[in-house]
């Protein structure tokens, strides 16, 4: 029985469309393009160093909506200033 389930189980996950990048993902990569401001964007996300290295580095499992949600609003923010400052540069 156990065997039937597995070959089903194959043939619907082969069929289903690839995932898009989750949010977990897509935030990483932000914060990665930010580097060097650890210290900077935990204290606007109220998140520690340690956690932002670990979550950068993809070792922070099961990061919670209460880390995420600060986070994203602080690469946000970063993301702004820095879109604002090149346009300032391009006139």
């Amino acid at each position: 029985m156990s065997a039937l389930w597995r070959l089903n189980a194959k043939q619907f996950t082969a069929s289903l469309p690839t995932m898009q990048t989750s949010l977990v993902d897509e935030t990483r990569q932000r914060l990665v393009k930010f580097h060097g401001r650890y210290p900077e964007i935990g204290r606007m996300a109220n998140l520690s160093y340690s956690w932002l290295t670990k979550f950068a580095q993809g070792r922070a499992m099961n990061p919670t909506m209460r880390n995420l949600e600060p986070l994203q609003r602080a690469l946000d923010t970063l993301e702004a200033a820095e879109t604002q400052t090149n346009t300032t540069r391009a006139s």
